[in-house]
């Protein structure tokens, strides 16, 4: 009975890992490190409402401060993602990083690391099971490839439709404002680079739910055109000057605008990103380092709260979530309270992400890590976080064949379920043959 209950616990936690950026969908995000830290105020939420209707607040000898320092490892793991993607790409970046993160979980419950208990049963039959996990994975990440850059969209977003009549001079400024543009940044060389590297993200749609960092895309934040000579640009000067310095100077036609005045363009300005000149061999390195690194902490990040319900089996599972949500808005407050330091100081503008969207994603994520915890502690840490790990992405990939229909190709589609019967076997064989060890 336990066995099926941590099964259903697990599979409900992957849902909502695969569904968490749902509510993203169809906005621009913009900035990663923003995006993460209104993700992470949700995800505080639902583990502060957690404590209170299971009344977990309380733990001895300061025992919750490992498990704090595991909602931390979350919090940096997931910041990684954005730059080791950029240095690797998409591909190589999520499959080495997924591939570590499932390594590093399933070997310290298999050799029972950080006096987690041992993975017991038939262990050649789990280890086959797993590998056939990681070999599907290798395969999903050929599907997501398949989309290539045919579906990105080559102008700008449009603006949604007013609910109520509002200047459309004043509405283009406005969504400008949001995206962030410096105005009259005198940025280094060096920390333009940096930027360019760890912050110059925008979440966007370019046809593929699985090619992305939880279910949204990530593309290079597209430099727009100067605007010289047009009365609507002076109109949104004049309008900008009683803004603050790190408001966003227009660089775009206003919708009512003429196409000569948005075809003038200036190719190279005084203030633009440079180049990295790293070399393409030290670039694919440090990409490599992140990636073990970023898929390190993301394998060990469940450890503390694992471990601590494996010491105090009477207490009721989900005792850690609230120090491990804690942990997280901590961690993530900490990383952008420096970048929005750095950027003040170097004269950046921080890009204005939507709230409510990442705000609902943290709490489904919660929810998700909620039941996660549950999971392992009826099906053992190797069993249950790799169930929890390999599972989102099987939910990500039905909604991108079912709902957002991007997945369409006969190759895509044999690829997918190809991959998918292997998922399949591996988890049978693993939940089959593994037991966990009381």
């Amino acid at each position: 009975m336990e066995r099926w209950q941590g099964l259903l616990c697990a599979l409900c936690a992957a849902v909502a890992f695969g569904v968490q950026y749902a509510p993203v969908k169809k906005y621009e995000i913009y900035d990663g490190i923003t995006f993460q830290w209104f993700m992470c105020a949700g995800i505080l939420m639902v583990g502060f409402v957690s404590s209170v209707i299971f009344g977990d607040f309380g733990m001895k000898d300061n025992e919750c401060l490992l498990i704090i320092g595991g909602g931390a490892l979350w919090a940096l793991s997931n910041y990684l993602v954005l730059p080791l993607v950029k240095l690797l790409g998409i591909g190589l970046g999520f499959s080495l990083y997924h591939f570590v993160n499932l390594m590093v979980g399933y070997i310290v419950g298999r050799l029972g690391l950080f006096d987690m208990a041992r993975l017991e049963g038939n262990l050649h039959v789990c280890d086959a099971g797993c590998t056939l996990i990681l070999a599907s994975f290798v395969i999903m990440v050929f599907v997501e490839g398949e989309q290539g850059d045919a579906h990105q969209p080559s102008q700008p977003a449009e603006l949604p439709p007013p609910m109520f009549q509002i200047d459309p001079n004043y509405r283009e400024m406005y969504h400008r404002w949001r995206q962030g543009e410096s105005r009259g940044a005198k940025d280094a060389p060096m920390l333009n680079a940096l930027r360019s590297t760890m912050f110059g993200y925008s979440a966007m749609e370019p046809g593929s739910n699985l090619k992305a960092v939880g279910g949204f895309g990530l593309g290079q934040v597209a430099a727009k055109p100067h605007v010289s000579g047009s009365a609507e640009t002076a109109f949104l000067d004049s309008r900008l000057q009683h803004m603050p310095r790190n408001f966003s100077e227009p660089t775009i036609a206003s919708s009512n605008g003429s196409r000569d005045a948005a075809a003038s363009v200036e190719s190279t300005q005084p203030g633009a990103l440079p180049v990295l000149t790293a070399s393409p061999r030290m670039t694919k390195l440090l990409g490599v380092i992140l990636a073990l690194f970023a898929g390190g902490l993301a394998g060990v990040q469940s450890v503390p709260a694992a471990i601590y319900n494996q010491r105090h089996p009477g207490a009721h599972p989900t005792v850690v979530v609230f120090p491990q949500c804690l942990g997280i808005y901590i961690c993530s407050s900490f990383i952008y309270l420096f970048y929005a330091a750095v950027a003040r100081a170097s004269g950046w503008s921080i890009p204005h992400s939507a709230i409510r969207p990442p705000y609902f994603s943290g709490c489904i994520w919660a929810v998700g890590f909620s039941f996660m915890i549950v999971g392992i502690s009826a099906l053992g840490f190797s069993i249950g976080y790799t169930l929890d790990a390999v599972g989102p992405i099987v939910v990500a990939s039905m909604l991108s064949i079912f709902v957002f229909k991007e997945i369409t190709r006969p190759r895509q589609l044999i690829l997918y379920w190809c991959s998918f019967g292997l998922q399949l076997i591996g988890v049978v064989l693993m939940t089959t043959y593994g037991k966990h060890s009381s």
